[in-house]
């Protein structure tokens, strides 16, 4: 066990870095989702024209966001191992919802 002390404090410290540059990413999208999600809500209210293409622009770019996230993650993931891996995992899980 003492030989993999230090390897695996830095894959940890790889592995806290890049999850906090991929939530920096993450974030605003998942921000863009619950906008997308509201403004669906509200043009089921109304019919307007405005509302229906407000919905519109707001779940493409959150669909454009998310997107970009999961590319990120696919990227990151390729060559990723043990505790890097799981990090990933999780991050695209949450990223799918």
């Amino acid at each position: 066990p003492w030989k993999n002390v230090r390897q695996d404090f830095m894959q940890r410290t790889a592995a806290k870095k890049l999850v906090e540059e991929i939530l920096e990413k993450l974030s605003p999208a998942e921000v863009d989702v619950d906008r997308a999600e509201e403004a669906a809500m509200l043009s089921s209210e109304t019919t307007s024209k405005e509302a229906i293409q407000q919905t519109e622009q707001a779940v493409s770019k959150a669909s454009d966001h998310v997107s970009a996230v999961m590319q990120l993650i696919s990227s990151r993931m390729i060559g990723s191992s043990g505790i890097l891996r799981n990090e990933l995992n999780k991050l695209e899980e949450r990223a799918m919802q």
